[in-house]
């Protein structure tokens, strides 16, 4: 089970990981300073669209040390996720998880087990739909 996250947004408000039990959650550590992050927005989007009312959520760790970008990538639409600011890639919540590489997703199921990392491209639909999938089951058993 992936250890709790508890930090404040953009805007000031608390963030916490546990909140997000029983979704399933695509976590991405980026900044607005990686081209690799970025250049991964739409298909993350793509995602948020396709499973709108269903149980899953993205959440970021953003590093970037001046929010500027993030507040104006948010601002615009190109970021519709929540969050964290860490301040940098030496960050507090960086830091405890070990990531060194940008961007490094974790994909966590309903019960906040890390079921996946570093999904991309052809293998990032796929792993997010099995485990939204895995929910409907679960929800149709009980």
């Amino acid at each position: 089970v992936a250890p709790d996250i508890s930090g404040t947004t953009i805007d000031g408000e608390t963030l916490r990981l546990s909140d997000y039990e029983g979704s399933v959650v695509l976590l991405m550590f980026s900044g607005e300073w990686c081209g690799n992050c970025v250049a991964m927005y739409p298909e993350i989007n793509n995602l948020i669209d396709e499973l709108a009312g269903r149980p899953f959520v993205v959440l970021c760790v953003n590093t970037d040390q001046d929010t500027d970008h993030l507040r104006e990538s948010m601002t615009s639409g190109k970021i519709r996720w929540k969050c964290w600011c860490d301040g940098g890639t030496k960050g507090p919540i960086t830091t405890q998880w070990g990531v060194a590489v940008y961007p490094t997703i974790f994909l966590f199921d309903s019960h906040r087990v890390i079921r996946y990392t570093e999904v991309r491209s052809d293998s990032l639909r796929p792993s997010v739909i099995s485990l939204v999938s895995e929910i409907t089951k679960e929800s149709s058993a009980d």
